[in-house]
């Protein structure tokens, strides 16, 4: 490992590390290992002489117009949504100094998120290439990891159900991003009746269930013996 090059990563807000992770972890595109900065090792001339990344910065297109945003600029994200290209642009310190040398990496990016000081979904900007594979579970665990925080209030619920509730809600607006609003509902229903409903169903029977506002009908099968 003495001898592997390595670049050295600032301590980053949660969305915008995650959402560049996919690119900062391979040493292809940035070449060398991405490492975390240690401030214990500042003062040590091999730490010192490390490259290390000095910024970020997105694009996205929209409309057939290229927008460019740094990484305190999440409020630019401007609406949810698929866009035609996503791509970021890391600046590297390559040598060390107060007017160090840069070099300069970009690539494409599958999907980001901007929360801009906030932790809930609903506030949170979504974009992905409609250009990429992207599916819904992956979408989610981007959202879990970027924007999950949970209240540690006295009177709020258990770690694990605060959890277990974003990530329900991530899922859905992951379907609703890639799938649409219809798609997503019926996922979400689906995911309410698993959850809640399906336990109550006896071993070996089959529920059916027409649904209406206000009111529910349902039919009860016992299987073939």
């Amino acid at each position: 490992m003495r001898d592997q090059a390595m670049i050295i990563m600032p301590e980053q807000e949660p969305d915008v590390a995650q959402s560049a992770v996919p690119i900062l972890n391979d040493a292809q595109i940035i070449g060398a290992t991405a490492v975390c900065a240690e401030r214990g090792f500042e003062g040590y001339s091999r730490y010192d002489a490390q490259a290390r990344l000095a910024s970020l910065r997105f694009s996205f297109t929209r409309g057939g117009a290229q927008t460019w945003i740094d990484d305190a600029e999440l409020a630019s994200l401007g609406e949810t949504g698929s866009v035609t290209a996503l791509r970021i642009e890391m600046a590297i310190a390559v040598t060390a100094g107060s007017e160090p040398a840069i070099s300069t990496r970009e690539a494409p990016l599958r999907m980001m998120v901007g929360s801009v000081d906030c932790y809930g979904i609903d506030d949170a900007t979504i974009l992905v290439d409609d250009k990429a594979s992207v599916d819904p579970d992956e979408l989610a665990e981007l959202l879990e990891e970027s924007l999950f925080l949970p209240d540690e209030d006295r009177g709020a619920d258990s770690w694990e159900t605060q959890r277990s509730n974003f990530q329900m809600e991530a899922r859905h607006m992951a379907n609703a991003v890639l799938l649409g609003d219809e798609e997503a509902l019926r996922a979400q229903l689906a995911e309410a009746i698993r959850r809640n409903v399906s336990w109550l169903v006896p071993a070996g029977c089959t529920m059916t269930a027409t649904v209406t506002r206000g009111a529910v009908e349902i039919m009860m099968a016992s299987a073939a013996t």
